[in-house]
């Protein structure tokens, strides 16, 4: 069993249903404002997260409703798209056609490169290392994975 992402810190950023068109159902406040976040998107789930029921798991430095309303997109009737955009609109929906989706996002952390002082800015975001933890660590369906390595559990 592994953690929720709400229980690593995380906040629901917003709801989207996967269908032909995709829906934003729920944007909060956060999802519009914040910028450099990682998430994490399940699908509706009432008992533990086991490995793999993680969707997708992301990072953007713009916010969490810009780049999933850039994602719903490619469910449009009409719309032209690229072939990575066909097969992934084919593998959301089979992932999750007609059910909700549940975007966990989280602020990215950022860490302070100490020779970079007087040469540039010395905070630089951490959300490029946290997606691949949380690769490692949800292992979800959709997406290509960052890091192939498993994560070893500690209590």
């Amino acid at each position: 069993m592994i953690k929720h992402p709400e229980q690593l810190g995380f906040k629901l950023g917003l709801r989207i249903r996967i269908c032909e068109p995709a829906s934003i159902t729920e944007d909060t406040r956060a999802a519009s404002e914040v910028r450099d976040v990682v998430y994490v998107a399940l699908a509706e789930s009432d008992g533990p997260l086991e490995k793999g029921d993680a969707l997708k798991i992301g990072q953007t430095g713009g916010t969490l409703s810009a780049r999933w309303r850039s994602m719903a997109r490619i469910f449009r009737r009409g719309e032209s798209l690229r072939p990575n955009e066909r097969e992934d609109r084919r593998r959301w929906l089979e992932a999750a056609d007609g059910n909700e989706v549940f975007v966990w996002m989280k602020a990215a952390g950022k860490i302070e490169i100490p020779y970079a002082k007087g040469l540039t800015r010395s905070l630089f975001s951490t959300r490029g290392a946290e997606e691949e933890f949380l690769d490692q660590y949800y292992q979800p369906k959709l997406g290509r994975q960052l890091n192939r390595k498993a994560t070893e559990e500690t209590d």
